[in-house]
């Protein structure tokens, strides 16, 4: 199964590099025959992020932002979604630039991470490197009605790494029951493992013409 699987990683490359250039701060990497991308910042691009991601933590926090507190540090918890956020952007389009032109400076409402082909993507990163699990509080998912979540998790902070392990539907995640099994608020989650890979999203056409077909 895991010779299968990674035959698959490699012809999906394959197809990635044929379609773009990709960044060479994402790297294809296996995990116990799982196809996933790592994504290295230079320490320049980490300060860039973490700067951003506090200014607008703060403005949040002025501001009034509603939401369950589910962490001891939202200011710590703030960077590494942001870091997420564009560490998709760097593997996707390939520009650290633009994905840090998503951190708007000054409070604006949160609709959606990033908006990929037309479609609707919330970019989940967990925090350590053990975690392995996509989470989406109840009350996040009822608001906000994205076409796709994406699972990402902090492997170090001495050099900043996110890995991106995959991604779920919207429709995935409405046959999962909700659960506060995990400590917080009612959650859906789904192990990083069950996730689609990341690269299959560059087979998909665009959402309006798909609608339109």
């Amino acid at each position: 199964m895991r010779k299968i699987l990674r035959y698959r990683a490699l012809r999906r490359l394959i197809r990635e590099l044929a379609q773009k250039k990709p960044s060479p701060q994402a790297m294809h990497i296996d995990i116990n025959g799982y196809d996933v991308v790592e994504v290295t910042f230079t320490e320049e691009q980490a300060n860039m992020v973490i700067k951003r991601a506090d200014i607008k933590g703060l403005d949040a926090i002025k501001k009034g932002k509603k939401g369950p507190i589910v962490t001891l540090n939202p200011m710590q918890l703030n960077r590494v979604g942001f870091l997420g956020q564009v560490a998709f952007y760097i593997y996707a389009f390939a520009d650290f630039k633009k994905g840090l032109e998503l951190i708007k400076i000054g409070y604006q409402p949160d609709i959606t991470d990033v908006i990929f082909r037309d479609y609707h993507i919330d970019i989940k990163t967990r925090s350590k490197p053990w975690h392995d699990t996509l989470m989406v509080p109840e009350w996040q998912f009822k608001k906000k009605l994205h076409d796709f979540y994406v699972g990402c998790r902090l492997m170090r902070e001495n050099q900043y790494v996110i890995q991106i392990w995959g991604y779920a539907t919207r429709e995935e995640l409405e046959d999962i029951n909700p659960s506060d099994e995990w400590g917080y608020d009612l959650t859906r989650a789904i192990p990083f493992e069950r996730l689609h890979p990341i690269i299959e999203l560059r087979d998909l056409p665009s959402k309006l013409k798909s609608s339109a077909g």
